[in-house]
C-alpha cells in the first residue's frame, strides 16, 4: 500500500468525522431520504470582460424567483400541531470523552482550544468535543480500514443497528427512540492490485423525528463509521434531549404570505448574482439551532445561472418571534464564483429604468 493511498483515506475519515452531515430539506421529504451533495460542474466558467461592464447603457438584471411548489395555507396546517421545545445540557462531556478514549486506547495528551478539548494519538486516532454544544467527533482504528481488500462489511440494515447499540450503550444519544436512519454511506479506496473502487467502511447517519415531523438545522445529527465486522472506527453527534413541549398559540405562527415574502427576500439577497431562482419543494420541519427546537419552513430552491445550476436548501422560521433566528446557509466561494452572472445576462437599460 502507498503512503500517499494511506494518507487520502486516513484524510477523507478525519473529514468525516469533524463534519456532522446536515441532511438537505428534500432528503427529510422524501420517503426514503438520502443525503446529496450539490453537483459541482467542472466545465469551463464565464468570464466578463470588464470593459463590458464599464459600457453606461447596459445593466444586470435581477434575479427571477418562481414558486413552483405547492404552498397555501393547508400546508401550515401541520404546524397546529407543532411545539417549542429547549434543549437539555448534552450528556456528553469531557467525562464521557475521556471514557470512549480509555475504551478505543486514544491515549494521546488532552489540548484545549477554546470550548474544545480533544485528545489525539500519533496514529491520526483523536476525540474532539466541544463542551458548549456537547458536539464530540472522533476517528479511532483507523489502520484497520486500510488494505489492499474490500472491506467485510455488514448490512445497511446490520449497519444501523450496530451504530445505534453503540450510541446507546455510550449515552451519546437520550430520547434515541426517536432516531431514524437517514442513509448509509460508503468510504471508498482503490489499490495497485484492484483497480477499481471497493468499499473499505460504512457511514451510518441518523436524522431526529419529533411529533412525526423531521428535525434539521446544526443539531440532531449522529454519524457512525465501522469497517470489518462492523467494528467501530468513528463518527460524530451531537444529540440533546428534549424539555417540556411548550404549546403554540396560533397567533404566534405566520401565515403565508409572511413566510413566502422572507423566502423571496433571502434569496434574492443570497443570490443577486443569479439569472434565475425556482422553489420547487417546500415542507414544515424543526430547527435545532441556539439551544431549541422551533418549527420552521424548510424549502429548496433551485438556482440557476447561465448553464450552471445549484441546488440550495434553505429554512425560514415559522413563529413571528423566534426564540433563534434562522439564517441563510453558508455558500462555499466556490460556488459563489460559479453563479457569477455572465455575458448572457446583461441587456440594454431602457428608458425609465434607474433603480
Amino acid at each position: 500500500m502507498t503512503d500517499n493511498r494511506r494518507l487520502m483515506v486516513v484524510a477523507t475519515l478525519i473529514t468525516v468525522a469533524f463534519i456532522l452531515v446536515a441532511l438537505p430539506v428534500h432528503a427529510q421529504v422524501d420517503d426514503q431520504p438520502r443525503i446529496e451533495r450539490p453537483r459541482v460542474d467542472t466545465g469551463p466558467q464565464i468570464q466578463i470582460d470588464p470593459r463590458v461592464l464599464q459600457r453606461p447603457n447596459l445593466r444586470l438584471r435581477t434575479s427571477n424567483i418562481e414558486f413552483r411548489a405547492k404552498f397555501d395555507e393547508r400546508l401550515l396546517e401541520r404546524a397546529s400541531n407543532m411545539n417549542l421545545y429547549r434543549l437539555q445540557e448534552s450528556p456528553v462531556n469531557v467525562e464521557t470523552m475521556m471514557r470512549l478514549a480509555e475504551q478505543y486506547t486514544v491515549t494521546g495528551q488532552q489540548q484545549q482550544f477554546g470550548n474544545m478539548i480533544a485528545v489525539t494519538d500519533d496514529d491520526s486516532s483523536f476525540m474532539m468535543l466541544d463542551r458548549e454544544t456537547g458536539r464530540l467527533a472522533f476517528n479511532v482504528n483507523l489502520a484497520d480500514l486500510i488494505d489492499d481488500n474490500p472491506g467485510e462489511l455488514p448490512s445497511d440494515r446490520e449497519a444501523g443497528q450496530i451504530a445505534m447499540e453503540f450510541l446507546r450503550e455510550n449515552q451519546l444519544m437520550p430520547d434515541a427512540q426517536q432516531a431514524v436512519v437517514a442513509h448509509v454511506g460508503r468510504i471508498m479506496s482503490t489499490s495497485d492490485q484492484i483497480n477499481r473502487p471497493m468499499a473499505q467502511a460504512l457511514v451510518v447517519h441518523f436524522a431526529r423525528q419529533v411529533d412525526d415531523v423531521r428535525v434539521v438545522g446544526p443539531g440532531s445529527k449522529a454519524v457512525v463509521q465501522m469497517g470489518d465486522g462492523g467494528k467501530i472506527a468513528g463518527g460524530g453527534v451531537e444529540w440533546r434531549a428534549l424539555g417540556k413541549p411548550m404549546e403554540l398559540d396560533p397567533r404566534q405562527l405566520r401565515g403565508v404570505d409572511d413566510v413566502q415574502k422572507s423566502i423571496q427576500d433571502t434569496l434574492a439577497r443570497e443570490f443577486k448574482m443569479a439569472r434565475g431562482i425556482v422553489v420547487d419543494r417546500v415542507g414544515v420541519f424543526y430547527h435545532d439551532a441556539g439551544g431549541f427546537l422551533q418549527p420552521v419552513v424548510g424549502y429548496q430552491a433551485q438556482i440557476q445561472s447561465g448553464e450552471f445550476s445549484y441546488n440550495y436548501f434553505g429554512q425560514v422560521p415559522l413563529m413571528q418571534q423566534p426564540p433563534v433566528q434562522v439564517g441563510p446557509q453558508q455558500i462555499s466561494p466556490e460556488i459563489l464564483e460559479r453563479l457569477q452572472k455572465g455575458p448572457e445576462d446583461l441587456r440594454p437599460q431602457t428608458e425609465g429604468e434607474n433603480d
